[in-house]
């Protein structure tokens, strides 16, 4: 069904429903006045049209309880509500509840909520139409979005066409999806730039401390380096005062040759070579000899005749257990045959003699295999004890060869002794004249003290090696403050003519939503840097709202209903509450159906059409 764009309520049938426990009728007019006691039913008038629509209350309550009668389940609510739609057709909506089952229906038609919500509009819409303290009251911030989704579009162009030659010309140059997002990138760069700025004049004067400080450096390096060199140079001379190092090098290499010929020679060495065979030998035989293991000869005559006695175990067990069960009417397991009276007897003496049988052969079988098994341990033990007699033999004979061996190597420890010593005699002497060449006549303290100064030479020469390369490279870096700086100016000036293409939005946006003495502010630039930042507020004559008289917020809210009225295209009935507060409706005029409701001390609820809608059917339900 096609959207309801404009209708009339004629009428309204409720029973259970809050205060009204049997079914009343009420009619209406294009402007009605409701009035009454407190407690009386007027507000409930407002639930029932919101109800009947939408499924929930006038300010969008969707927990129903409070909608029953006595606020109990059990009872039945029923609201119907007949109205004519702007082509002068008439529509009936019944909406009951029973049990928290809901059912709906459109002109005797079942229907669902889905196809409500595309006849009247989505339930923000209706209601904030509907209800005048909806909108800002109960949608708080989610009111932003219904605006925005309803308010016209508005193309990048068209703002551009409204604004100055130099901010147009300035963003033109741009590609600009969105000038939010322009905007946050444009303060992003600067942000940046500044951080680039103060980074290189950091930089800058850092180098130039930098520079002076390489160039001290550099001059005190080059003292201590001299300083250095004389000391080296002085304990060198001294190093090498009166030494014929030639001479030197000559007996040393004569002594090495001397001292390798000892190492190759070898002589006392004892050799074990033919001893060692033996030693291997003897021990091969006498670890093979105790691995040796007894092999039975009469191990498968004893399983064999094992297996047999075993059978005849299970065949004698088998057949007392058949002999001691048999009676008449037994079935025979061997022969199948059922046992009567007459051949129980003859039965039970083949069993027996069956029985005798077996028992007579398990006795030859059990002698023939306890003889099989002292033939066998008599077996085990004359290998046993042959095998024992060759271990101690083979033992016996392993020691003599190692004592043997032990003989050897005692007769050979002399002479190694003697030609150790030779070589360690010959390896100090080399090792006297290799102190002689590396520290000549330097005193130990001495050679630590040119050692030292060599490798303090060899720093301070890398650390001047490294200042010398490093110069260039630090001289050689330029810096572009006065570039970022004209660079951030730029973006200042695009950041500028981006906030004036805002604020020629919203002013273009403002009028799209312009009302008498309501105002509402969607978007703040902030000065300074331009930022644009969403806002929702609403003022009443220059006034917060929350500041307004409950009068003034009535007012308020007419405007805002109407707003929403204008924008979606609507033209839905207004049910103005507290309409006591409101005697005077002068800022503006409701484009639909009024429903004016006011508290009349003691009196009975009275519903009054002030006037009649053309075409209103009068009957009564």
């Amino acid at each position: 069904m096609e959207q309801i764009k404009s209708f009339t309520i004629n009428r309204l049938t409720l029973s259970g429903f809050k205060c009204f426990e049997t079914e009343q009728t009420f009619h209406f007019g294009d402007y009605t006045s409701i009035y009454g006691h407190n407690g009386k039913g007027k507000s409930s008038l407002a639930d029932a049209i919101a109800y009947a629509v939408t499924g929930v209350t006038f300010f969008g309550e969707s927990r129903l309880d409070r909608l029953y009668h006595g606020g109990t389940a059990k009872a039945e609510v029923k609201v119907l509500m007949a109205f004519t739609d702007e082509t002068g057709a008439q529509h009936e909506l019944l909406r009951t509840r029973r049990n928290d089952r809901t059912d709906v229906f459109l002109d005797e038609k079942p229907v669902t909520q889905t196809i409500l919500n595309t006849m009247f509009g989505e339930r923000d819409v209706f209601l904030s139409i509907l209800n005048p303290l909806y909108f800002i009251e109960v949608l708080e911030d989610k009111g932003r979005n219904l605006l925005e989704r309803y308010l016209p579009a508005l193309p990048q162009q068209q703002v551009m066409e409204q604004m100055d030659d130099h901010s147009r010309e300035l963003l033109a140059r741009h590609e600009i999806l969105s000038v939010e997002g322009f905007l946050k990138r444009l303060r992003e760069d600067i942000r940046e730039l500044e951080k680039d700025i103060t980074y290189q004049e950091g930089q800058r004067d850092l180098l130039a401390s930098q520079e002076q400080q390489a160039r001290d450096t550099m001059a005190g390096l080059r003292i201590k380096a001299e300083e250095l060199s004389r000391q080296i140079a002085s304990l060198e001379e001294k190093k090498n005062a009166g030494i014929d190092f030639s001479a030197v090098n000559d007996s040393l290499a004569d002594l090495h040759a001397r001292y390798e010929e000892m190492l190759r020679d070898g002589s006392e060495q004892a050799d074990t070579a033919e001893v060692d065979a033996l030693i291997r030998d003897t021990q091969a035989r006498l670890d093979s000899r105790q691995k040796d293991e007894y092999r039975s000869s009469y191990r498968e005559t004893i399983t064999k005749l094992s297996t047999q006695v075993d059978a005849l175990k299970q065949q004698y067990a088998r057949e007392a257990h058949i002999l001691k069960g048999l009676q008449p009417g037994v079935k025979c397991p061997t022969c199948r045959q059922t046992v009567t009276e007459g051949n129980l007897d003859t039965v039970r003496r083949e069993f027996q003699t069956s029985i005798g049988e077996i028992r007579k052969q398990g006795t030859e079988l059990t002698a023939q295999l306890a003889q099989m098994q002292e033939l066998e341990k008599k077996e085990q033990a004359v290998f046993e004890q042959f095998r024992s007699d060759d271990i101690a033999k083979l033992t016996a004979e392993l020691q003599e060869h190692q004592q043997r061996r032990s003989a050897v190597l005692a007769g050979g420890e002399t002479a190694r002794e003697q030609a150790q010593k030779d070589r360690e005699a010959l390896y100090s002497r080399i090792q006297a004249l290799d102190t002689l060449l590396r520290d000549g006549n330097l005193e130990f303290e001495e050679v630590e003290a040119l050692a030292a100064a060599k490798t303090a030479r060899k720093e301070l020469e890398s650390q001047m090696t490294l200042l010398q390369k490093q110069e260039p490279a630090a001289q050689s870096k330029a810096f572009d403050i006065e570039g970022i700086k004209s660079e951030i100016q730029e973006k200042k000036l695009l950041i500028n003519a981006a906030a004036r293409y805002v604020a020629k939005k919203n002013e273009m946006i403002f009028a799209a939503l312009k009302m008498n003495r309501v105002s509402i502010s969607l978007f703040d630039v902030v000065k300074g840097t331009g930022e644009v930042k969403d806002t929702f507020r609403f003022t009443y004559e220059g006034r917060p709202y929350k500041w307004l008289s409950l009068s003034e917020k009535i007012r308020a809210g007419l405007e805002i209903s109407q707003l929403v009225s204008r924008l979606t295209g609507c033209r839905y009935p207004v049910f103005i509450d507290n309409g006591e507060s409101v005697p005077v409706i002068d800022n503006i005029k409701p484009r639909g159906q009024i429903f004016m409701a006011h508290v009349v001390k003691g009196a009975n609820l009275t519903v009054e059409p002030i006037y009649k809608q053309s075409g209103q059917n009068k009957a009564a339900a």
